[in-house]
């Protein structure tokens, strides 16, 4: 819900200044003197921002809850969206990446499971206590190294939550290629019978699409469209440009269009031989 909602916090985040200036005033009426000009002084604009994400935080994680339907199912498993306030998951895919990664965790052991990118450990309630590798991010209980050169195990499952599109085409010099190198070098860090699952948003690096749309990475793909502003499901590769009608031929997919973040998200899984 955006602010077209909530019409007074609109006109009160659009005060002109002199009001906002009078609104301080009164707020810091009684400070001594020397000390007003180190006040915080809260005004009336930062106060309508408070308000209006109070408003839709509470909207999003405690009320909508109650009056939509809550559930996507992908392969035939029927999953809970994940609509957290902390990150705004409802504006993007980590509203279905989160609960899917989650349901991964729950049943795995936490002593063998390694996850690629520091996400699920935000979101786990209880908190989680695997292994988490990321090259960039630091954060207790949180590994640096790089997935492509990472060493350790066996796990029983490996998981990467929108982290793998990242790898190799964000860095200086890209390397196009490195995403699916780093992909071999984890597959082989599984345990026998052990599983690899990775969500990855399509549209955003292209060489990683193809090689999961063409086969060379030796996944079981499955595809989740954005269709609505909370709303996805689970589609065939082929439907993606009828599903969302992209504009730009050859483009069955464009990060961060119609909605925020990824419209279509791939859910790829390996698994060890026996």
């Amino acid at each position: 819900m955006g602010e077209g909602g909530f019409p007074w916090l609109r006109l009160a985040g659009t005060l002109p200044k002199s009001a906002e200036r009078r609104a301080g005033r009164i707020v810091s009426l009684g400070v001594p003197d020397g000390l007003s000009s180190i006040a915080v002084v809260p005004t009336v604009r930062g106060a309508a921002r408070r308000a209006f994400r109070a408003g839709r935080d509470l909207t999003y994680s405690k009320l909508l809850p109650r009056l939509v339907d809550t559930r996507f199912v992908v392969d035939g498993r029927e999953y809970d969206y994940v609509w957290n306030p902390a990150g705004a998951t409802w504006r993007s895919e980590r509203a279905v990446e989160i609960p899917i990664g989650l349901a991964e965790l729950a049943k795995a052991d936490p002593r063998r499971t390694l996850e690629v990118g520091h996400v699920l450990r935000k979101y786990a309630r209880p908190a989680a206590a695997h292994v988490v590798i990321d090259k960039y991010e630091h954060a207790p209980g949180v590994v640096n190294e790089d997935a492509l050169i990472f060493s350790g195990g066996p796990y029983d499952l490996i998981v990467s939550i929108s982290t793998l599109e990242h790898v190799g085409y964000d860095e200086e010099p890209r390397d196009s290629g490195k995403a699916a190198r780093a992909v071999d070098n984890l597959r082989g860090l599984l345990s026998a019978g052990g599983e690899m699952l990775a969500t990855i948003p399509i549209g955003y690096n292209r060489e990683l699409d193809d090689a999961l749309r063409d086969g060379s990475l030796g996944a079981q793909v499955s595809y989740l469209a954005r269709v609505g502003e909370l709303r996805w499901k689970q589609i065939d590769a082929a439907d993606a440009r009828a599903t969302n009608g992209w504009p730009w031929p050859g483009a069955d997919a464009v990060y961060g269009w119609p909605w925020p973040g990824a419209n279509l998200l791939a859910v790829a899984r390996w698994r060890s031989a026996d």
